[in-house]
Formats: C-alpha cells, sequence, structure tokens
C-alpha cells in the first residue's frame, strides 16, 4: 500500500508519517513501555524489533505509521493485509529465538509463555509441512487488519491512538476495504472501551468473545 501524506494537528501537534526501518528502535521501545508483559516484551527489546522489522519487510500488503510529536515517535500502528506475519517472523528468527529461549529458561514458568510457545512450535511444525515451503497468494482483501497499535504510556488518553485508528481507516477506506478487524486481551478492558467509543464491535456478538473485533466501513 502506499504511504499516505503526512497529517497534523494543531490541537495536539502531533504528526502522523510512514514508518521506515529507521524507525524500528523507536517503535520496539514504544511497545516494550506500553506491553511490558507481552510475549515478545519478555524476549527482550531486540526479538520486538526483529517482529516489526518482519511485518516492514514481509511479502505483506500494509501500513505502518507512527505519531511523532517533532521527532520523537510516541505511538504506531502497523496494518493491512498480512501474510504469515507469526509464521514468518519465526521461520526467518529461529536461531536467534531459541537461543533467546535457552538464555531465558525462567520464562518456560509462565503459563501463558508456555502456551506462547506451544502455539509458535505448532505453527512452524504446519509451516515446515507445506510444499513448497513458501506464502500463498490471499483471496482478494476485504477486511483491513489492525496488527498493533500502541502508544507510549506518557502519551496515552491524549488521543494520539484516537489519530492512529483513524489514519487507519481512512488508508482502508481508500483502498476498498469493506471492513476492518483486529484482536485485543479479553482482560484488556481499556482498549476494548477504547474502541467501542470508535464504533468497533464485538465479534461474535454473541456466545463466548475471544478478543475479536470488527467495524464495518460504509
Amino acid at each position: 500500500m502506499q504511504a499516505q501524506p503526512a497529517k497534523t494537528t494543531d490541537s495536539t501537534a502531533v504528526q502522523l508519517r510512514s514508518l521506515t526501518t529507521q524507525n524500528l528502535d523507536a517503535v520496539a521501545a514504544i511497545h516494550v513501555a506500553a506491553q511490558p508483559d507481552d510475549t515478545i516484551t519478555l524476549l527482550g527489546l531486540e526479538t520486538v524489533r526483529r517482529y516489526y522489522e518482519w511485518q516492514m519487510i514481509g511479502p505483506h500488503s500494509a501500513s505502518a505509521f507512527g505519531a511523532f510529536i517533532r521527532d520523537k515517535c510516541v505511538g504506531f500502528f502497523f496494518g493491512g493485509v498480512f501474510r504469515g506475519s507469526t509464521s514468518g517472523f519465526l521461520r526467518e528468527n529461529r536461531l536467534y529465538l531459541a537461543f533467546r529461549l535457552l538464555t531465558h529458561p525462567w520464562l518456560i514458568r509462565r503459563a501463558s509463555f508456555r502456551n506462547h510457545v506451544l502455539f509458535a512450535v505448532r505453527l512452524l511444525w504446519k509451516s515446515a509441512r507445506r510444499h513448497p515451503p513458501s506464502f500463498a497468494k490471499p483471496a482478494p482483501p476485504q477486511s483491513f487488519g489492525i496488527l498493533a497499535l500502541n502508544v507510549s504510556p506518557s502519551f496515552q488518553r491524549k488521543g494520539v491512538g484516537k489519530l492512529l485508528m483513524q489514519q487507519a481507516e481512512e488508508i482502508a477506506r481508500k483502498h476498498s476495504f469493506y471492513g476492518m478487524h483486529l484482536t485485543i486481551p479479553v482482560q484488556n478492558e481499556n482498549a476494548l472501551a477504547f474502541c467501542q467509543h470508535l464504533g468497533w464491535e464485538k465479534y461474535p456478538a454473541e456466545d463466548e468473545w475471544h478478543g475479536q473485533l470488527t467495524k464495518t466501513l460504509q
């Protein structure tokens, strides 16, 4: 997807710009600060940087935008159509990740971390059994996925997240997506309230909810 022009709001002095690999250190630092208990955060800043690097350079059709105050990045989002966002990252960094696990064995004591590791192993196993081991071409995109949206803690509740979400929606509309989707932790009530305030709805609306949210674009 083509980069969108920068956008500035006079009230918050926040400028939205396309991110490049030169911004990855700032992106990783924001993720770590905003999600200190996230699985990739526990594996270290470099792991987080590699994760977002893959989202930039992998075979995706996606956009990455940052919110800047002067030259300081204070928030970001990655959104679009992702092909192997997790499996590709695991495969490209399998040796590095294995080393991180070996040097951080105490993390296995965390039940949530063990679950993520088991999920990663199953994902790599399925990916390795595909022949040929390449990314299948997806069907024409219909729903724009928000892979990540994070704001530095010191700049939260100041409208930065809303600006980023509005930018994501603008890009989705420009590229004729019929809707958007994202997944948040079920227990994150603040994220749920934020999204619902912007018109997002739980999916499915009934039955057991696992953190999926959708928004229809008119």
